[in-house]
């Protein structure tokens, strides 16, 4: 009989603080959402058109209606119909976005040593995809350098170079103290030039992107080991 008594009391205990942890986890939801919606909200996208600016590596964003109503008209019982669009674009250097670690070799060796061209398939990559992002990290503590606003511009010259020293200034004039697994926003001030034509022909990165990126991983690795590094 003590035994049963013994069990019943441990099943007891144990729901009780099931139940104890899951209200924690409504809690801590419902304080996360109450959160996010009354942080102020600063838009990082573009809205894509057949003339927005591209890297000229990638291929050209276009989109265009395939199917109407008229088209799939009877296609559904019931007087269903639809309209779909199709869309190709590559923005992965024209908006906001995460780079898989595998995205970038350096003499054809990845992240870690892998071998770049054994790496990659016709499926994508073989590793270091964006898969593997840590999904700890989609929401992440974030600090902004503003290098234009230290450089009192509105804008960076096109081509023009940000060094390790631009960006330590820049930390020290805005009083930002970097942490490990931060990740870190760089603004150039190029975001405003994104629905003007010329910059078909105005590439302000393709020149320097390798030097700036040697440099970034440089200096946010080496002194701060930042996460992750996102340039616009």
């Amino acid at each position: 009989m003590k035994n049963r008594i013994a069990v019943l009391a441990l099943t007891v205990v144990c729901l009780a603080v099931a139940a104890s942890g899951q209200q924690d986890r409504k809690k801590a939801t419902s304080a996360l959402i109450s959160s996010l919606k009354a942080a102020r909200v600063i838009e990082l996208n573009f809205i894509w058109d057949r003339n927005s600016p591209l890297l000229g590596l990638n291929p050209p964003f276009t989109i265009g209606l395939q199917t109407g109503h008229k088209q799939t008209s009877g296609m559904i019982p019931g007087g269903i119909a639809f309209a779909a669009d199709m869309m190709f674009f590559s923005g992965q250097h024209g908006s906001p976005n995460i780079d898989a670690l595998g995205h970038i070799s350096d003499n054809m060796k990845l992240f870690g040593g892998a071998d770049a061209a054994a790496s990659e398939g016709p499926s994508g990559l073989l590793t270091l995809g964006i898969e593997a992002y840590p999904k700890e990290r989609f929401i992440n503590h974030a600090v902004l350098l503003d290098v234009a606003r230290f450089k009192s511009v509105d804008a960076l010259a096109p081509g023009q170079e940000i060094t390790a020293g631009d960006l330590e200034a820049t930390a020290k004039a805005e009083g930002v103290d970097i942490q490990p697994g931060d990740s870190v926003l760089i603004r150039t001030g190029y975001g405003k030039f994104f629905k003007i034509q010329v910059l078909h022909n105005v590439d302000p990165i393709v020149g320097n992107q390798n030097a700036m990126a040697r440099k970034y991983r440089t200096f946010l690795g080496h002194y701060f080991k930042a996460h992750l590094v996102i340039a616009g």
